[in-house]
């Protein structure tokens, strides 16, 4: 598989790169909270960035035993498939096809009962805060709610439209490749 070294980019495959991200990232969020110290957010991101990463981990080797890759290079594959690149090689090629066909079952099967269940617990909370009169955070927690809820149907669906896309191109591809042949 072809790699590109150049900049930032190579260390975004990185496990621990992506561990430091976690643990910045929600170690912040926690620093924000009053009353955190700063054991307690090291801590708590510590233990979060653990997790996070050991989930990445295993899903990246899980997707590289299915599409016949190396897990390190998944992300070049990802980020190659983004910007709509079609390899020239074969074995490449139909890794990729492989990885995008692996993503949109993902998207397009699973838990469909999660968004809803999500919805519902969200709304209850924001009723219950509504109903002891925190009408501040009741009224917040709601809109939150709803941006959030909003965010995840347009990021599905982005991302079920770039799959697509990029499946039909690495088919199309694979089928004009083996008519010249």
């Amino acid at each position: 598989m072809s790699q590109d070294n150049s900049g930032w980019r190579r260390w975004l495959g990185k496990w621990w790169v992506l561990s430091l991200f976690y643990f910045v990232v929600y170690g912040g969020f926690q620093l924000l909270r009053p009353g955190r110290t700063w054991a307690d957010a090291a801590i708590g991101a510590a233990i979060y960035a653990a997790w996070m990463t050991g989930w990445q981990v295993r899903r990246r080797r899980r997707d590289s035993r299915a599409v016949g890759a190396k897990a390190d290079e998944l992300p070049q594959l990802e980020r190659r498939m983004r910007r709509g690149e079609v390899p020239e090689d074969p074995a490449e090629r139909q890794a990729m096809r492989k990885l995008a066909q692996r993503r949109l079952a993902k998207l397009q099967g699973g838990a469909k009962w999660a968004l809803p269940l999500l919805g519902f617990l969200w709304l209850a909370v924001s009723v219950i805060s509504l109903a002891v009169g925190q009408f501040g955070s009741g009224l917040a927690f709601l809109g939150a709610g709803v941006v959030l809820a909003g965010l995840i149907v347009w990021g599905r669906r982005r991302n079920i439209e770039r799959l697509t896309r990029a499946e039909r191109r690495l088919s199309a591809a694979d089928g004009d490749r083996s008519r010249t042949a």
